[in-house]
């Protein structure tokens, strides 16, 4: 279909914000980048910069496309599909990561990280069954072209729902976990930060999903790269804030108050108190004992080795029940 004047106009717009946005994530991303030793070995980082790579893929290759320059062929909407696959797996393990930060168990981290991964791997290869040969010049059958018209809006509505339920995850794990367990109370504006950006990114899945009704079907292709680029500023501006929340300095005294509401059995440095006081009174008792019999006149090997070496016990929160020393010779019994 060729284009018309209000295709490009839309796509015009398109382009503006995906510079805007791009220019500012683009900068976002440089510094997180260089804020980390060995950012070669940060999956965070790479999911980063392929989210970035395939935006831009995406952009030019829609506006060639759009322009006539590139022909509307099989290997060209593969390669757009394929950066669009790199997108939303990109974007949906960027959240995981986030939530596996915060979560308590770690195994059901990793199993939502996969299981999520073949879902959208599972929806992009029917998606690339169905969207190549609808959109072809001319189409391969005009079943594709059918199929294609409700299978590539409901696509889009599973990512999205996908994309919320990750988000309400992460926001139940602060909530629950970080603010009302432990008292980390300044995990309050990470929460309403989260919650706001949340409604923005099922916002722009809406607005996309809309644009999907457009007379040409290159046109919404060109809004992909801004709903993504909005995602991964979004992402980064998460990824600072946890940053800035685990560096401030206030978060060790709540870490700390948040400790002395734990049990009796996990407050060890009372415990370790605790055994150096008895360690104490048992040793001057020896040292007493040990007096009175040198009063009397008696002399045991015992007590010409005395240790005064201090113990504490750091392995295990049992009381202090047994010590080392070597027991006590008997009394001897008054001669006259």
């Amino acid at each position: 279909m060729e284009p018309s004047v209000s295709d490009f106009k839309l796509v015009g717009l398109a382009a503006g914000f995906t510079l805007g946005f791009g220019f500012l994530t683009v900068w976002n991303a440089i510094k997180q980048t260089s804020e980390i030793e060995k950012p070669y070995k940060s999956p965070f980082v790479i999911l980063i910069w392929i989210e970035i790579l395939s935006n831009v893929v995406i952009g030019v290759m829609g506006w060639l496309v759009l322009e006539g320059i590139v022909p509307v062929i099989a290997p060209v909407l593969a390669l757009l599909l394929f950066c669009w696959a790199l997108q939303i797996q990109c974007c949906m393990q960027i959240i995981i990561n986030r939530i596996y930060v915060v979560v308590e168990k770690k195994k059901t981290a990793r199993k939502v990280k996969w299981g999520t991964a073949c879902l959208i791997t599972a929806i992009n290869i029917a998606v690339f069954c169905i969207w190549i040969p609808a959109h072809m010049t001319p189409p391969v059958n005009h079943t594709f072209v059918l199929i294609n018209r409700f299978w590539d809006p409901i696509s889009k509505l599973l990512i999205c729902i996908v994309d919320a339920c990750l988000n309400v995850w992460f926001l139940r794990v602060v909530r629950v976990r970080l603010v009302r367990q432990n008292g980390l109370k300044k995990y309050g504006p990470l929460v309403r930060f989260n919650m706001r950006m949340m409604f923005i990114s099922v916002l722009m899945d809406a607005i996309l999903i809309g644009l999907m009704f457009l007379p040409n079907p290159m046109v919404y292709i060109q809004f992909h790269p801004v709903t993504y680029i909005v995602k991964l500023n979004i992402e980064l501006k998460m990824a600072s804030l946890i940053r800035k929340l685990a560096r401030d300095s206030n978060i060790n005294n709540e870490i700390h108050e948040a400790a002395m509401n734990l049990p009796t059995r996990f407050n060890s440095q009372s415990h370790y108190i605790k055994c150096d006081d008895e360690v104490r009174e048992k040793r001057n008792l020896r040292h007493m004992q040990f007096a009175q019999l040198r009063q009397q006149g008696f002399e045991t090997e015992d007590m010409k080795i005395m240790k005064t070496t201090s113990v504490r016990v750091v392995t295990s929160p049992r009381p202090f029940v047994q010590d080392n020393l070597p027991p006590l010779p008997p009394l001897p019994k008054d001669r006259r």
